[in-house]
Order: C-alpha cells, then sequence, then structure tokens
C-alpha cells in the first residue's frame, strides 16, 4: 500500500533509492516533489510510484516514475484509433459479405436465365483472336478486311482458335450436343465456305463490339442450318475478348419456306403472263380464222367451177392446203389461250417423238448426231398429239440452235418413272406413274441467270428474227395443261437437259 502522505514517509523513500540495484536508472529519475503538484509554473510533471525488486527478487521498493500528460493524450489517441480501425475493419467485412452474396445471387439469376432460356446461347473465348488482330495493328496493317481477303488460310485459323465455353440447353439440343463439352471449337459447327461471314463477324466486333449476320451451320452429324448468329462482348472484356455471348436462332424454316413463297411468286408470274399472251392470241386467232374463211371457200369454188384446167385446179389445192395448215395452227392457238377444248385422247409418246426426230434430221448438219433411246410399246399419256408435237419440235428446235455453231450431238430418252412423295413435292406434281423424257444437248449450255427467266414469255437468247420467246412458254404451260411438269439443267459450256 502506498502512504497517505508521500512528505510523511520520506525517509523511507530515500532509504529504499539507497538501496536500489539499479542506481544508474533510479538515479537518473530522481523524484522530485512538489506539493502541491501546481504550485509552480512551468511544465507538469508527474512522479508515480511503482514496485521494483532487486537482483535476487527479495527486496521491494518504490521508484518514481515520470509520466507526461502529452504522452498519455497520445496515448489514448492511439487506442482511438486502433478502435477505429478495428470499427472499419468489421465494417468492410461486412462490406464485402454483403457484396459476395449480392455476387453470388447475381450468378445464380444468370446461370437460371442462361440454362433455361429457349434461344441457344453460348459463351466463347477470342482472347487468342483479338491477340491475333492486335498484333496485326501493331505491325502496320490498318486495312484487316483485305488482310483476310488476301490471307484466308489466316481466317480459317482464326476460326479455329475460337472457343465454346459454356452453351446452354438449347444450343446442345440444336447442334446435337449430349453436354456443354460436346462443343469445345467454333471450328465444329462452321463449315469452312462460312469463313467469309465469320470475318464480318470479326470486323464488327472490332468497330462496334457487337454483330448481327446470318450464316449456315452445321449439327456435330453433319446436317446444314441456316442460323441467325448475334454476338456481344461482354462488359468488362472489351478489350481481351475473353467472353464474347452469342445467341443463335435457327431460321433453316423459315429460310425454306420463304424461297418455296418466292418460287410461288413467280409461278404465279409466269401463269398471270401466260393467261394475258392466250387472251391476245385467242383474239388474233378469231381474226385469222375469219380471213382463211373466204380464202378456202373461194379457192373450193374455184376448183369445182374449173373441172378441165388442171393447172389451175393443182394451185387451188394448194391454196386449200395452205390454208388447212393455217387452220390447225389457229386451232393451237385457240388451245392455247383455253378458248376451244382440246382433244385429249391416251397417246404414244414415243411414236410423237420419232416423228419430230423424222422432220428435224434432214434439217440438221452434219456436225449434229441424233441419238435415241425410245422403248417399244410402253404405257401411253392422256395428251392432245398435236400439241404434244409441238413441244417436243420447240425443244427440239432450241438444241439445234445450241449446236449450230460447234455441233453436238441431240439425244432423246423416254423412260416410265413412278414419283413418290418426296419428289412430288419438288416437282409440283401428285404422286403416280410417268412417262419421263429427257431431251438433251452438248451445246453452249445457260448461266443460272438466263435459267431462272428462261420460262418467261417474250425473253430469248436468240438474236432479232431468229426467236419470239414464246417457244418454252409455250412448252410449260401445255405440259402443266395435262397436270405435268418440265424441269431444266444445264451449265455453262456443257449443254442442257430438258426433263419432261
Amino acid at each position: 500500500m502506498l502512504p497517505k502522505s508521500l512528505s510523511d514517509h520520506s525517509p523511507e523513500i530515500d532509504s529504499a533509492f539507497r538501496r536500489c540495484p539499479h542506481p544508474p536508472p533510479c538515479s537518473s529519475r530522481t523524484p522530485s516533489f512538489r506539493w502541491p503538484p501546481f504550485s509552480a509554473p512551468g511544465p507538469v510533471s508527474l512522479s508515480i510510484p511503482s514496485l521494483c525488486t532487486d537482483r535476487d527478487g527479495a527486496t521491494s521498493f518504490l521508484c518514481a516514475l515520470p509520466f507526461d500528460i502529452y504522452t498519455a493524450t497520445g496515448l489514448v489517441l492511439v487506442a482511438l484509433l486502433l478502435l477505429a480501425l478495428v470499427v472499419l475493419n468489421q465494417r468492410k467485412k461486412a462490406i464485402i459479405s454483403d457484396t459476395s452474396k449480392a455476387l453470388e445471387e447475381t450468378e445464380a439469376r444468370y446461370r437460371l436465365i442462361f440454362e433455361h432460356s429457349p434461344i441457344p446461347l453460348l459463351e466463347e473465348d477470342l482472347s487468342t483472336v483479338k491477340t491475333f488482330l492486335d498484333r496485326l495493328t501493331s505491325q502496320g496493317v490498318t486495312d484487316i478486311n483485305r488482310f483476310f481477303a488476301d490471307n484466308p488460310e489466316s481466317l480459317g485459323r482464326c476460326a479455329a482458335m475460337v472457343r465454346i465455353i459454356d452453351a446452354n440447353r438449347a444450343a446442345c439440343t440444336l447442334y446435337g450436343a449430349q453436354a456443354p463439352g460436346g462443343l469445345r471449337q467454333l471450328s465444329a459447327v462452321l463449315p469452312e465456305d462460312q469463313n467469309f461471314l465469320f470475318k464480318n463477324e470479326l470486323l464488327a466486333l472490332l468497330k462496334e463490339g457487337r454483330s448481327d449476320i446470318v450464316m449456315e451451320n452445321r449439327t456435330l452429324a453433319g446436317a446444314m442450318l441456316t442460323v441467325e448468329r448475334r454476338a456481344v462482348v461482354a462488359a468488362g472484356y472489351e478489350q481481351t475478348w475473353q467472353k464474347v455471348i452469342v445467341s443463335v436462332n435457327d431460321i433453316t424454316e423459315q429460310v425454306r419456306l420463304r424461297n418455296e413463297n418466292m418460287a410461288f411468286e413467280r409461278q404465279l408470274q409466269q401463269t398471270q403472263k401466260l393467261e394475258a399472251i392466250g387472251s391476245l392470241a385467242g383474239g388474233i386467232a378469231h381474226d385469222f380464222n375469219n380471213i382463211l374463211a373466204p380464202i378456202m371457200g373461194r379457192a373450193e369454188l374455184m376448183l369445182v367451177e374449173n373441172t378441165g384446167n388442171d393447172p389451175l385446179r393443182d394451185h387451188c389445192r394448194g391454196i386449200i392446203e395452205a390454208a388447212k395448215r393455217a387452220r390447225n395452227l389457229v386451232k393451237q392457238i385457240l388451245t392455247f389461250s383455253r378458248q376451244v377444248d382440246q382433244e385429249i385422247q391416251p397417246v404414244a409418246l414415243a411414236e410423237i417423238v420419232r416423228e419430230v426426230i423424222g422432220l428435224v434430221r434432214p434439217t440438221l448438219p452434219a456436225t449434229i448426231d441424233v441419238e435415241c433411246n425410245l422403248p417399244e410399246g410402253g404405257p401411253r399419256v392422256m395428251a392432245d398429239a398435236t400439241q404434244l408435237h409441238q413441244v417436243i419440235m420447240n425443244l427440239a428446235t432450241n438444241a439445234f440452235h445450241a449446236m449450230e455453231d460447234k455441233g453436238g450431238c441431240l439425244r432423246f430418252h423416254l423412260e416410265t418413272v413412278a414419283v413418290g412423295i418426296n419428289q412430288s413435292a419438288d416437282l409440283s406434281v401428285p404422286p403416280g406413274l410417268y412417262q419421263e423424257l429427257r431431251i438433251e444437248d452438248s451445246g453452249h449450255g445457260m448461266d443460272q441467270a438466263t435459267i431462272a427467266k428462261i420460262f418467261d414469255p417474250y425473253f430469248t437468247t436468240k438474236p432479232r428474227g431468229k426467236g419470239t420467246g414464246l417457244g418454252l412458254a409455250v412448252v410449260l404451260g401445255s405440259l402443266r395443261g395435262y397436270g405435268g411438269e418440265n424441269r431444266l439443267t444445264g451449265e455453262s459450256a456443257r449443254g442442257t437437259t430438258f426433263t419432261l
């Protein structure tokens, strides 16, 4: 216990200091007691006694330690600072914990949306491609499009560099993968002939950070798809392209239906043209028939009245025969315009082809050969013989004109074929048995632009005075009138094949 009054026990304290086992430290801190403590001006100094022991630990004594008030204030501030640091550390831990929970919730929502989205989604890594493009830029390549045009193999390598990090269920179903691990490389679903469209995607990502293109893809089994591919660089990865989110919309069926609608529109336009031509031809044929009637009547009267004048009678017979041929031609025109009924009856198509060949062969030059593969007998077709004769004659004449300069070979091939349900959709005819006649020539052929217009009325590739452009329109109209169809295949410098 400390004494109540330090001044009353000064001898004991002095004795203790004299016995201090550490004289230098203790003597350096010789106590100086002033009572009252603040009796004199100057810095305030307090001496706080404490217990000390000697070297053998036996003797106890009081040692006065000076304690400055500024030191006390500093200690208090340090304590407050430590307390503030503890509080801030706890607050920081709480913020980090709350942020981690929010990130986990956001990640869970993202995964839920990603996995269950009905739209196929892919997460791709294009960091290697971005590094390659940055290297090109650093080497002075300013036109990436031109570089890929000059180096298509580099474009193929870029497509092979794209890694598919993740794929949702819809994407796995679209491409036929059992699990996301089945889709690892973009090159597995990107055909090589679509690399030029992949180049457009890279250019769009460089310029805008997103792209939207329509391209061909394939499933892992090899089936072709037409997809609408939208890619966007994820936020925070604009410099590296390490994460690119891609949505793939399958529009294969839409494209097929659009192409079918376009084909139907072309057929409708062609039908409307044929109807207009038919109406015009019908009116002309009626007027022409009215002119032929008095010619034939006058010639027959002259034939009856000049029984003894044989030369005149021969001329009258020639006039009558020519008028009859003109009458048959008018009949065909009226039939084409659907203003008279056709004489539909069973017809042997092989016989009609032989008749056409017999008429055409004498007019063909020696440089053109004619080959026939016509079966004897065979089923008959329900048609008008005169109209079929005109159809085959038109096609044979066109083949002759295609081989007129360099010569070649004209082939006729007739066979019976069975058209199934799948084939009938492509041919626009109902399933059943048909007579198929192929007329082939080895002429100059046609390009795709010409093939697309070849059946249009008044479209012709012949010079002025050698064609009107109505021959193939008549062929198509006649065949469809009998429930048939006409297919055309051709290639430049490889000839043309018409399949009836």
